[in-house]
């Protein structure tokens, strides 16, 4: 799944779902909660960019551990337990 990186990146994603024809207004995006680490991309790229909507992450019941972007919420990220979600998926481009 991806992982965000920038302002940039993150409203393209965004951009890219609400673009789609029968897009989610929420999908997960590569995070994930670690118990004694906190949040941490499931790639292992350096988590250096976040998008919290306010008073998030929540934890919730203490049980949400992945992360959904809300797509017409200006793509803020909102903590959820594992409900079904549509989700991005990244993958590395090579030019040779």
């Amino acid at each position: 799944m991806v992982s965000i990186h920038s302002d940039e990146e993150n409203e393209f994603i965004r951009s890219y779902v609400e673009k789609q024809p029968s897009y989610s207004t929420k999908v997960w995006i590569g995070m994930k909660r670690n118990i004694t680490q906190g949040f941490k991309w499931i790639d292992e790229s350096l988590f250096d960019y976040s998008k919290w909507a306010r008073n998030q992450p929540d934890n919730a019941e203490n049980n949400e551990p992945y992360v959904e972007m809300w797509i017409n919420g200006n793509g803020v990220w909102n903590d959820i337990i594992g409900f079904d979600r549509e989700f991005i998926c990244e993958i590395n481009y090579f030019d040779e």
